[in-house]
């Protein structure tokens, strides 16, 4: 069965990757309307500001466990240009969180209110953060997870590597990772 990872671009044929739903650069939220990046740009540093900016947080952390789902599973089915199109969209997302989370800072530190009394005044902002934790922590542990699964990979190629180079001293791999042996010679080595 083909399927097709719509966040990573690509189809995979080695191992199926579950579809992932496009969202759009709005965040949504329980308690408000539908926050852009328009009236976010627009508010003044206050609670409701600090919120709106949380939640588009909120809305890249969530964004971003689907594709590194994606990318853990192209790791594992070595579907290179799977994972190159999974690391190409993180970066754009994890671009997007950064730039949020560098304009919340620069709004806490317009207000010069302490984010405790925010929140303190605001439950629905404590809420949004404690949220954001959540979904932030989800992501480094996700991330975690394929640093480990790409080290061992590496790992086991170089692994791999090492033994046939001691049989074929000559063995590398290309540009496209692809392995080029020696010539067979008078029957000394066979595949």
């Amino acid at each position: 069965m083909r399927r097709a990872s719509r966040a990573c671009g690509r189809a995979s044929w080695r191992m199926p990757i579950s579809p992932i739903r496009r969202q759009s650069r709005r965040a949504w939220s329980a308690s408000s309307r539908p926050i852009s990046w328009s009236d976010v740009m627009s508010l003044e540093p206050n609670g409701a500001s600090l919120r709106a900016l949380l939640e588009l947080e909120r809305d890249c952390c969530a964004r971003l466990l689907p594709i590194l789902d994606a990318e853990r599973a192209a790791v594992a089915g070595y579907d290179h240009v799977a994972l190159v199109a999974c690391l190409r969209e993180r970066e754009v997302l994890q671009a997007e969180w950064e730039r949020v989370a560098r304009l919340r800072r620069d709004r806490m530190r317009e207000a010069a209110v302490p984010f405790a009394a925010l929140a303190t005044a605001d439950p629905a902002l404590a809420a949004v953060a404690d949220e954001v934790r959540g979904e932030a922590a989800r992501v480094r542990r996700a991330q975690r997870i394929n640093e480990g699964i790409i080290r061992s990979a590496l790992a086991h190629v170089t692994d791999t590597l090492t033994v046939m180079r001691r049989e074929l001293p000559e063995s590398r791999y290309d540009r496209q990772a692809v392995l080029r042996t020696p010539e067979r010679r008078a029957n000394r080595w066979s595949a």
